[in-house]
């Protein structure tokens, strides 16, 4: 009876891996044609903590690769290798509680997969001999956006800001953050603007520090005084509030007042958008008829007159501020959006384009050419650029 029930164990045992193998290959299969979820991906990646489990994973990449000519670019394919490896080095490092020897063993494996993903994107959308990685005559040379920005006293002086400067601080004088001086002694409000294409950064005479992303602005005191410290923003901003007992923290922005004593998050409000991301601290977010407290990694969007919250990694939000362009699964059209605002340019695109989403991590200092020639590996369309606009074609089949 004891061979029995040990026999029995050992068959489900089996029957429970086998099962269990080929929904991790089910998984595989979507994630190589690019159509998997998070969900997929956050399960292949659990998978992968098993070191001993990734032999399935190694034989999975090979079927894979042994569908490729022999005769692959070998520069192509280091590039490929290089681009997925920002990819994943951005989406484990959040994740601090990962061990060192499965991020490694992830990473080797998932280099190999994305590989294979890039090559089955490239070969569908790319004539033979074609070198997708040169530059295009028809991409025209458009340069990332950069320090710019325009600072409007009480008294109706506008100082346009230097765009060899990364930010300005405010104290007793207002200087740059090197200590040159801009002006003396001033009073009343400032407000800092910056234009599509610009960026930059603000010290408040509390020591709170902000980065305003392109086509925003920044209205606060030079000086704070009273019980609280209130600021207004639109378009997108980080901060860094600094704790001052008993002065709570407000941020003012399209209906909505976020609170804090002391944290670091990031409010965008776009597009008649309402989003604030937490990434340390708590606020408070309220509408004028609901309130809600935000924890760590969640993001909170007014909507329809609701307060929505959700679960987020709360570092994505912020990767403009470390000099990245960072999609994780955003619509073509949210994408096109934000590259208009850094880059100051104009898409035109098909009214098919519909909900398609990408996944896309590259520095944000490139020259738009680049970012488009990234897209167009990894979507169905073409870019083309005349001046300033940028034509979005669907690729021929």
């Amino acid at each position: 009876m004891c061979i029995a029930f040990l026999l029995s164990i050992v068959f489900s045992s089996k029957y429970a891996a086998v099962e269990k193998n080929e929904h991790i290959k089910s998984l595989f299969t979507k994630y190589v044609d690019g159509q998997y979820t998070k969900e997929d991906l956050d399960e292949i990646l659990t998978y992968l903590e098993q070191e001993e489990e990734s032999a399935l994973l190694i034989e999975l990449v090979q079927k894979q690769l042994s569908k490729f000519e022999p005769e692959e670019d070998s520069e192509r394919i280091t590039r490929i290798q290089n681009r997925v490896a920002e990819h994943l080095e951005v989406y484990t490092k959040p994740k601090t509680s990962f061990k060192i020897y499965w991020i490694a063993t992830a990473a080797s494996i998932l280099l190999l997969a994305f590989t294979s993903y890039y090559f089955l994107q490239i070969r569908t959308t790319v004539l033979p001999g074609t070198d997708t990685f040169a530059a295009s005559d028809s991409l025209q040379e458009v340069s990332a956006g950069s320090n710019r920005a325009t600072l409007t006293l009480s008294d109706g002086t506008t100082l346009n800001l230097s765009d060899q400067k990364e930010g300005i601080s405010m104290g007793e004088n207002i200087n740059y953050n090197d200590g040159v001086s801009i002006a003396e002694k001033p009073t009343g409000t400032a407000t800092l603007t910056t234009p599509r294409g610009g960026q930059y950064q603000v010290v408040l005479s509390d020591g709170t520090k902000i980065w305003l992303n392109a086509d925003s602005y920044i209205r606060y005191p030079v000086k704070f005084g009273g019980d609280s410290r209130n600021v207004e923003i639109e378009g997108e901003a980080y901060l860094e509030v600094a704790k001052v007992k008993g002065q709570p923290f407000r941020v003012n922005s399209k209906g909505q007042a976020i609170e804090v004593l002391g944290t670091h998050f990031n409010v965008r409000t776009y597009d008649n958008q309402k989003q604030t991301t937490l990434i340390e601290g708590s606020v408070r977010i309220t509408d004028g008829k609901s309130m809600t407290l935000l924890r760590p990694n969640q993001q909170a969007k007014l909507y329809g007159g609701k307060i929505q919250i959700k679960e987020v990694d709360a570092e994505e939000s912020i990767a403009w501020t470390k000099n990245t362009l960072y999609f994780n699964e955003l619509p073509l059209m949210e994408v096109f959006r934000q590259l208009e605002r850094w880059y100051d340019v104009e898409f035109d695109y098909p009214a098919e384009l519909g909900n398609q989403v990408i996944y896309l991590s590259t520095t944000r200092d490139q020259n738009l050419s680049v970012v488009l020639h990234n897209l167009k590996e990894i979507t169905e369309y073409t870019y083309t650029t005349k001046g300033r606009r940028v034509i979005v074609s669907r690729v021929d089949k």
